[in-house]
């Protein structure tokens, strides 16, 4: 049916970033069909990006054909009855496509669009394209220190991170004091906290002040968080503070298993 309506003229934009949509939903996969289970895939990629070829570039269409692209040579893609000339020529053209100036202009515009979404939906493509995002989205953090995509996209350098932290998140609010909230609210700020202190675990003895309010966060996940990277942490980056900071904690913690990790934590750094 797709193939069908991509070789039905005239295919116009809607029709167009719809099968793209589908597309991708087809390549990501999931619980349901995916693209391993349509025979005419190759068929219909190569229709879609024939067809985008002729049209001007947006954000969408570069997203849609850079996932394409990664999955014509993904390992779920190698299991398929495609022919390798085939895979090769459909890789050469999204190759072609996202390498053209016009469509790294459509990209590198949409990063100084001032609607927030289309911002946000710039990033993933520029950072494939290695077109600089680091600057922008530092700027645009700032203007929605909310918007936890926004920090996603910054947490690889988590010391740039720990630095924007106390300036844009409410810490007051952050450590307000434990409750039995589980924390699965992505909207709310916690869930920014929970972005960075998640990652700690891996970076011994930094981000220590951002731990400390995770540990008086009202939610259960914060809390966890911040004991999954102390008990990470080497013994020598575990001062005096931090244990007396986890017997305070002890005191508030209204979750019996929370309560009894920290407990557990204390008893193997002293």
């Amino acid at each position: 049916m797709l193939y069908s309506a991509l070789n039905t003229p005239p295919v116009d934009d809607e029709l167009l970033d719809g099968a793209g949509g589908i597309l991708t939903t087809l390549c990501l996969g999931g619980p349901a069909e995916d693209i391993t289970d349509y025979p005419a895939a190759p068929e219909v990629i190569n229709q879609y990006l024939t067809i985008v070829t002729q049209r001007p570039p947006t954000v969408i269409r570069v997203a849609v054909v850079l996932e394409l692209a990664r999955f014509i040579t993904s390992d779920n893609a190698m299991s398929l009855n495609w022919t390798d000339t085939t895979r090769a020529r459909l890789r050469r053209t999204c190759d072609r496509l996202v390498e053209r100036p016009d469509w790294l202009f459509a990209v590198d515009h949409a990063l100084d669009n001032p609607d927030l979404s289309q911002f946000r939906r710039a990033i993933w493509p520029a950072q494939r394209l290695g077109i600089p995002t680091r600057t922008r989205i530092r700027a645009r953090v700032h203007a929605h220190p909310e918007d936890g995509y926004l920090w996603q996209a910054l947490i690889d350098d988590i010391d740039d991170v720990l630095v924007l932290a106390p300036q844009l998140l409410p810490l007051d609010r952050l450590g307000g004091g434990p409750t039995l909230d589980i924390g699965l609210d992505a909207s709310q700020p916690h869930h920014i906290l929970d972005l960075i202190v998640s990652r700690l675990d891996a970076h011994p003895g930094k981000g220590w002040p951002l731990i400390r309010i995770a540990l008086a966060n009202p939610t259960i996940r914060n809390r966890n968080m911040a004991i999954n990277a102390l008990t990470a942490w080497p013994q020598d980056t575990i001062q005096d503070h931090v244990i007396a900071a986890l017997q305070q904690a002890i005191t508030l913690e209204p979750d019996p298993t929370v309560r009894d990790r920290m407990c557990q934590l204390i008893a193997t750094r002293q």
